[in-house]
């Protein structure tokens, strides 16, 4: 989708998310100090795609500026 572009519509009653695979996560603690201040990068990952049941549920909106 093109910067400056929303999707809006009603995701509760015209689509389904699909799991396209598990759920990752990483830990790190090897980040310049984190070791030694024992702090723990976490992150997640999940990739998931819109299944869009009823399509005329959406639109697309344009020309937004970010302020």
């Amino acid at each position: 989708m093109a910067a400056g572009t929303a999707l809006v519509g009603s995701f509760l009653f015209g689509a389904a998310m699909a799991i396209n695979g598990g759920m990752r996560i990483a830990l790190t603690n090897s980040d310049a100090t984190d070791f030694t201040k024992k702090l723990v990068a976490v992150r997640a990952e999940l990739r998931c795609s819109l299944m869009p049941s009823v399509p005329v549920s959406f639109g697309l909106v344009t020309g937004l500026v970010a302020s």
